[in-house]
């Protein structure tokens, strides 16, 4: 749902802790390995597409408010690289915040012609992310789920827990922020409608600490990127006392 007016006040880390509250006082809020279905329990998960800054963000405000939730890294990310020795420093502070950590598989980059090619493909970055961060990882979501993605939707592959398997995504109701504004039903509105289990989706980089419409948000991680990259080449030039040449 698009907010009218350009209202986009949702979308900050002010709002982000007020209605984490009103949702952990509503259900018993579980990363999704260790959801059981049982009536008023719910999932909390984020797909980080764009910021793993804004994902460390939202781990310490649910940190501070006692929630345990599950965040995806992609491994074939445009926007960032899981391999860089400060995106991983990330991805670790998340989990001992005590937070899951999952591989955000993205399906369009595989030739997803069986379930034996998934397997495979799932295997090798569950492998990457575990030697990176240096625990299991317990399940995995689609980037961009579609149609090619729908007919696999077993429990699990590759020993992990698919947060989109059929059987898991029939026992709750389901919210996300895809986009950068309420898809279906705002949040606040979709927590207070009694629904008996939930899976509520976010994605970080839509969690701003000032409200913007959703690609000035965009722009904000991409230009964010660029500067820190700007940074360490000259600061690596700098140490290392060696010209700047502009």
């Amino acid at each position: 749902m698009h907010p009218e007016n350009g209202d986009w006040s949702d979308f900050t880390r002010t709002n982000y802790r007020r209605l984490l509250q009103i949702a952990a006082r509503t259900y018993g809020l579980t990363p999704v390995a260790e959801f059981d279905g049982s009536a008023g329990a719910g999932i909390w998960r984020h797909d980080v597409d764009a910021s793993p800054q804004s994902a460390l963000s939202l781990a310490r405000i649910e940190s501070e408010e006692g929630v345990r939730a599950t965040y995806y890294f992609n491994l074939r990310s445009e926007f960032y690289n899981l391999l860089e020795p400060a995106v991983v420093r990330i991805a670790r502070e998340i989990r001992d915040l005590g937070h899951e950590v999952g591989v955000h598989f993205d399906a369009a980059a595989a030739d997803l012609d069986s379930v034996a090619t998934l397997e495979r493909d799932l295997a090798i970055e569950r492998d990457v992310l575990r030697r990176l961060i240096g625990v299991e990882v317990a399940s995995f979501s689609f980037h961009n789920p579609s149609q090619r993605t729908a007919p696999f939707a077993a429990p699990t592959y590759a020993g992990m827990r698919n947060a989109y398997a059929k059987d898991l995504m029939a026992r709750v109701a389901y919210c996300s922020d895809s986009n950068g504004y309420w898809r279906y039903t705002p949040l606040e509105e979709f927590l207070r409608m009694g629904h008996e289990s939930v899976c509520v989706l976010t994605h970080p980089e839509w969690w701003q600490d000032e409200p913007l419409s959703p690609r000035e948000r965009i722009v904000r991680c991409v230009e964010g990127r660029a500067a820190a990259t700007l940074e360490r080449y000259d600061t690596l030039l700098l140490v290392n006392d060696r010209k700047n040449v502009r």
